[in-house]
């Protein structure tokens, strides 16, 4: 069943088995916040999708997240894939939503995040803020 959810987001090579430093750091700091508070919304940005892809493959495994506790938001997404990605997160049944700087740092509302994580640093300051701008309103 989670090949095929692989297959649905395109991915290609499998090669990449074994955890990143950074992929096991992240999936520490979600543990903590999940045992902590098991409702937690959780939004990981990320500059590369590419990164997106690995990472979602390395939640996929753990128990208690899995692919159908993920969403993922980016812009090679078809309109109509986003919308459902997101409704997913806002409404719950995803507790982790995967983006991109560009694409979900910019004119949403993700206000039902209680947790960012920013897998690596914004290219620019003013994406690092919208993205921030998205989750916290002032």
């Amino acid at each position: 069943m989670l090949l095929e959810a692989y297959d649905a987001y395109g991915f290609k090579d499998m090669s990449y088995k074994e955890p990143s430093v950074k992929i096991t750091a992240i999936i520490k700091i979600i543990k903590e916040i999940k045992k902590k508070d098991p409702s937690a919304q959780i939004i990981i940005f990320s500059a590369y999708r590419s990164f997106q892809d690995i990472l979602y493959y390395h939640l996929a495994q753990i128990k208690g997240i899995g692919a159908e506790k993920q969403a993922r938001y980016h812009g090679k997404m078809s309109k109509n894939k986003k919308s459902l990605e997101l409704n997913r997160f806002i409404i719950g049944e995803a507790d982790i939503l995967l983006t991109i700087f560009k694409s979900g740092g910019l004119g949403l509302n993700l206000t039902c995040a209680t947790h960012v994580i920013f897998a690596e640093p914004s290219f620019t300051y003013a994406d690092w803020t919208q993205a921030v701008g998205r989750i916290y309103r002032y």
